[in-house]
C-alpha cells in the first residue's frame, strides 16, 4: 500500500516543475541520464578535448562547449532542437591556458565528486560535464546560493565570452575563484537521502515557503512530509546565501522520521507540520498497520530539531 501511494504521489509531482534542495554537488546520471549524455557528447562536443561542457535546455538552442587537450582554446558547437536540426560550429575562443588548466581540474573536481542527488522536474536546464578521465556528471536547474549555481553562472560566462569573442568576460571575474569552487565542492556534505523540493505557495492569505520530502520507490520504508512555513526570503534562502532555518530543520526531522521504522517496524510515515504563532499547538498522530500519519502545528520558537524529535519519541511511546 506504501508503495502504491509513493507511485501515486510521484506521478502528481512530475506534473510540475521544482527545484530540488541545495545542490551543491554534480549527479551521477542514471543509465538513462546517460544514454543522452553521450548522444550530446558526440553531436556537440570535439573529440579531441580535455573536457567538455553540454547546455541542455528543454525547449532551446543546444551548445556544446570543449576545452582543447593545450587547454588553451575553448570551441563551441550549438544545435537547434527542431526536427532534422544539425549542429554548427558557434564560435572559438584561445585563453590563457592557466586559466583552462584550471578550468579543467574544476571540471574534474566537480564530476568526481558528483552522487546519486535525487531530482524531479520538467522544464530547465540540464549541464553535462564531461571529465577529463571521460566521467560524465550533471546538474538540472541549480539552486540559488550553491555550488552548482555559481558552476552555472560560469558557464554562462563562458558561453557568452565565446559567442563575443571577447575572453575579458571570464578574466575580470573568473581567474581567481576557481580553486575556490573547486574546494567546495570537495567540502559538500553529502545531501538528503529523499526527493526534496521547495516552492512558495499561498496558504490562507499568506506567502508560506512549502518543503516537501518523499523517498526514493526503491526504499524500504517510505516517508512523504511536508512543512509549510512564512515565507520571508525566497524559498530556499536569501541573497546572502543563508539558508532558511526552517528548510534546515525539516530535513533533519525527515532524517529523524527513520526512528518509526527502527523502534516500531513502520515502514510508511506521513508527517505534515503547519509553522503558526496564532494557532494552538498541536502533535497529533493516528496509525494503523505498518503506517503512521502525524500532524504538527508548532509555534515558530518551537520549531526546532530538538523539539520535533523530544514529540516523535512522546509519539512512540504512545504508540508501542
Amino acid at each position: 500500500m506504501a508503495t502504491l501511494h509513493k507511485i501515486l504521489s510521484l506521478i502528481l509531482c512530475l506534473t510540475f516543475s521544482f527545484n530540488v534542495v541545495a545542490q551543491s554537488r554534480l549527479e551521477t546520471p542514471s543509465e538513462f541520464g546517460k544514454e543522452y549524455a553521450r548522444k550530446y557528447e558526440s553531436e556537440l562536443l570535439r573529440a579531441d578535448r580535455k573536457c567538455g561542457i553540454v547546455i541542455a535546455p528543454s525547449f532551446f538552442t543546444l551548445y556544446g562547449i570543449s576545452l582543447s587537450e593545450n587547454c588553451d582554446t575553448l570551441t563551441m558547437i550549438r544545435k537547434s532542437q527542431l526536427r532534422d536540426s544539425v549542429a554548427t560550429p558557434a564560435g572559438q575562443l584561445a585563453i590563457d591556458p592557466e586559466f583552462g588548466k584550471s578550468l579543467a581540474s574544476l571540471i574534474d573536481t566537480a564530476v568526481d565528486k558528483s552522487t546519486p542527488v535525487y531530482i524531479i522536474g520538467l522544464d530547465g536546464t540540464t549541464y553535462y560535464f564531461y571529465a577529463s578521465n571521460g566521467n560524465i556528471a550533471s546538474a538540472w536547474t541549480p539552486e540559488k546560493n550553491t555550488n552548482c549555481a555559481v558552476l552555472e553562472e560560469l558557464v554562462t560566462d563562458l558561453r557568452k565570452a565565446i559567442a563575443n569573442r571577447y575572453p575579458d568576460v571570464i578574466k575580470a571575474k573568473w581567474p581567481g575563484s576557481m580553486d575556490k569552487l573547486a574546494t567546495a565542492f570537495i567540502n559538500t556534505p553529502p545531501p538528503p537521502p529523499f526527493y526534496f523540493y521547495s516552492k512558495e505557495v499561498e496558504h490562507n492569505g499568506s506567502k508560506m515557503n512549502r518543503y516537501s520530502a518523499q523517498s526514493p520507490l526503491n526504499d524500504p520504508f517510505q516517508i512523504n512530509a511536508e512543512i509549510l512555513c512564512p515565507a520571508k526570503n525566497p524559498a530556499g534562502g536569501d541573497a546572502s546565501g543563508e539558508e532558511d532555518p526552517c528548510k534546515t530543520t525539516f530535513i533533519d526531522f525527515c532524517k529523524d522520521l527513520k526512528v518509526w521504522n527502527e523502534k516500531t517496524g513502520i515502514v510508511y510515515v506521513e508527517a505534515k507540520i503547519l509553522v503558526d504563532n496564532d494557532a494552538p499547538e498541536d502533535y497529533d498522530c493516528t496509525h494503523t498497520a505498518g503506517t503512521a500519519k502525524l500532524n504538527f502545528v508548532v509555534p515558530k520558537d518551537k520549531l526546532t530539531t530538538e523539539n520535533l524529535k523530544a514529540r516523535m519519541s512522546d509519539l512512540i511511546d504512545r504508540y508501542k
